[in-house]
């Protein structure tokens, strides 16, 4: 599936996860700047949306963390993890800022190359290194229920078709 930004072709590395199979691990930066892997944050038994945006900063990732996240609230037993090269200060400020106290934020700045396990790593663009816009589903078993590549980075994932993937039993 070609990715654009403002309608410029943008490369890719990596796999996107497959649905079907369980997520695979890689480690991040937490809030605290201590490098954990991913699973750590899926040992709760709940389903979990995993969004790769490119920054914090930018409006369209702005609005929809913050979608996702008062969804991902209304719905049961599911909880957002999401995954930026920002550093964890500024993740902590937007949360913060956003009163955001349930989702996980995650950074990818001292493991650019882990964005790669996910096919989110975009290697052209003025966004060369960032993670491209995806949402991943996972069920209670870290198992891949639903993935969206969305097709143009700058606009909004289908948040609908997402929440039903990850609510339905």
């Amino acid at each position: 599936m070609p990715i654009t930004l403002h309608d410029t072709p943008v490369d890719l590395e990596g796999t996107l996860p497959v649905v079907e199979e369980k997520i695979k691990d890689a480690i991040f930066s937490n809030e605290s700047c201590d490098e954990k892997l991913l699973s750590t944050y899926l040992q709760d038994g709940k389903k979990v949306i995993l969004y790769f945006v490119p920054s914090v900063d930018t409006p369209v990732c702005n609005k929809s963390i913050v979608e996702f996240s008062k969804r991902a609230g209304e719905a049961q037993n599911c909880k957002l993890i999401c995954i930026s090269i920002d550093t964890p200060f500024a993740q902590t400020r937007f949360a913060k800022d956003k009163q955001l106290t349930d989702v996980v934020f995650l950074s990818s700045i001292r493991n650019i190359e882990n964005l790669k396990k996910y096919g989110v790593y975009i290697n052209s663009s003025i966004l060369e290194k960032f993670a491209t816009r995806c949402v991943v589903g996972l069920d209670e078993m870290s198992k891949v229920i639903y993935v969206e590549l969305v097709p143009e980075i700058s606009h909004e994932p289908n948040y609908d078709s997402a929440m039903k993937a990850i609510t339905n039993p």
